[in-house]
């Protein structure tokens, strides 16, 4: 085959492939006791969110993903990059995959 025809994958995909929880309102998922929630928002575009509540720190993560990625490890990495300021005890692996695979978010491919 040749030729560079771009592959797409709907996001949903990869949070299904990840075994996250499916809402009425988009997906959920949990890492060490803190709870996550991907929401369709009506406008093309998920929304991850969540609040981070520490000892000394608080924090809320609200991060716009596009409906469909280049691959699903482009997903992942975006799950990952949603996530990068918050450190967790117990990452799961497709965190710490997603971390690694940095390369394939849409502004590092496009160097």
């Amino acid at each position: 085959m040749t030729g560079s025809a771009e592959v797409t994958v709907e996001l949903a995909n990869v949070l299904n492939d990840l075994g996250f929880v499916q809402t009425s309102s988009g997906y959920r998922f949990e890492i060490d006791g803190v709870e996550f929630d991907v929401v369709w928002d009506g406008l093309g575009r998920y929304c991850l969110m969540g609040s981070v509540v520490g000892p000394r720190t608080a924090s809320f993560v609200e991060y716009f993903m596009p409906r469909k990625v280049a691959s699903h490890e482009q997903g992942v990495a975006l799950l990952a990059y949603a996530l990068r300021n918050i450190s967790f005890k117990n990452p799961p692996a497709w965190l710490v995959e997603g971390n690694a695979l940095g390369h394939t978010l849409p502004w590092s491919a496009q160097r």
